[in-house]
């Protein structure tokens, strides 16, 4: 689908604007289409603000003692059965690589 909808951008015969550039924002000099990659992590990562209550909840707390460390869950934590809850401890992994590197402590 990411696909189609980069194509969609593309289509015409002159590359006005480059594959890379067309999820920046327009301050960066892209057009802000939807990366569809991006959006589902952040919705899956929506789901650590609900974690209060829940069968998914359940199997998340059951990992660590207190809530403020469901962070430090990695997906290979979860077991292989629970293939709703993987991808939301994937989307979080994700995220914090993502922020790491991006915005790395100067020491």
């Amino acid at each position: 689908m990411q696909n189609d909808i980069d194509s969609f951008i593309l289509r015409s015969n002159s590359h006005w604007i480059s594959k890379d550039r067309i999820h920046l924002e327009p301050s960066k000099g892209g057009i802000s289409a939807i990366n569809l990659n991006t959006y589902a992590t952040s919705l899956r990562c929506s789901w650590y603000k609900r974690v209060n209550s829940g069968l998914w909840s359940d199997i998340l707390m059951e990992k660590v003692t207190r809530k403020e460390n469901i962070h430090l869950i990695r997906e290979e934590d979860i077991h292989e059965m629970h293939i709703a809850v993987r991808p939301i401890a994937r989307a979080l992994e994700e995220l914090q690589r993502s922020y790491h590197s991006n915005y790395k402590e100067d020491a």
